[in-house]
């Protein structure tokens, strides 16, 4: 008898300490998955000066585009090749307005790109000042492209957006003028002005291709 008491004590003491209440544990505090990350005003300037660079990529390639749109319109209009005469035919004529029409709509387009590039750079560069806007989060944004997205999306849609609108356009007018025939030209030079209002044509359709597999890939 007396050897059992041990084992009835070890039992109770283990049957007590499984069925004694547990005391209250600390409530877990979990991070969600979509929480952010707040970054310091030196990280968000970095980040922002990538984006600067990317501003000004854009907006010299628009002001060399407006360049050429206003050497093309010149071109035109010294050799009044864009008058429309009583002799041309109907869709002559639209051609001939439509031209007009793109010339100036890619200058406008272009002149928006270099304004609103120049204007964002400038905010750009006072991003890390340490203010409420230079704490954003940059959760998937530690690129240029990113924080533009995030942080400027009007800003950078109106700038890739007027700027191919213009770059397209311009080449829309220049081929549109390779088309319409011309009174005093010959047949081989008929064909080469056909072969390339063809080429611009394909060369847009060139660009808004990569266009679309460059919007997928952001």
């Amino acid at each position: 008898m007396s050897s059992m008491l041990p084992r009835i004590a070890a039992f109770a003491a283990a049957t007590q300490a499984f069925t004694a209440p547990r005391p209250a544990l600390a409530p877990r505090t979990r991070r969600p998955r979509t929480a952010p990350v707040y970054a310091s005003a030196s990280d968000v300037f970095e980040v922002a000066t990538g984006a600067f660079d990317w501003t000004c990529n854009l907006g010299a390639p628009a002001a060399l585009v407006a360049g050429a749109v206003m050497a093309t319109t010149s071109e035109y209009k010294d050799d009044e090749s864009l008058v429309t005469r009583e002799g041309d035919h109907k869709w002559v004529r639209q051609a001939k307005k439509m031209i007009k029409v793109l010339l100036v709509g890619s200058f406008a387009c272009e002149v928006l790109c270099v304004f609103v590039s120049t204007v964002t750079g400038t905010m750009l560069l006072s991003s890390g000042e340490g203010t409420a806007h230079a704490v954003r989060s940059l959760r998937g944004r530690d690129t240029a492209m990113g924080f533009l997205q995030a942080n400027h999306e009007f800003e950078y849609l109106t700038c890739r957006l007027s700027f191919l609108n213009g770059l397209l356009s311009w080449l829309g007018a220049v081929a549109l003028k390779y088309a319409i025939p011309q009174p005093e030209e010959g047949e081989s030079t008929r064909k080469m002005n056909r072969f390339a209002a063809s080429l611009l044509t394909s060369t847009m359709v060139l660009i808004c291709v990569e266009i679309k597999f460059t919007a997928r890939s952001c």
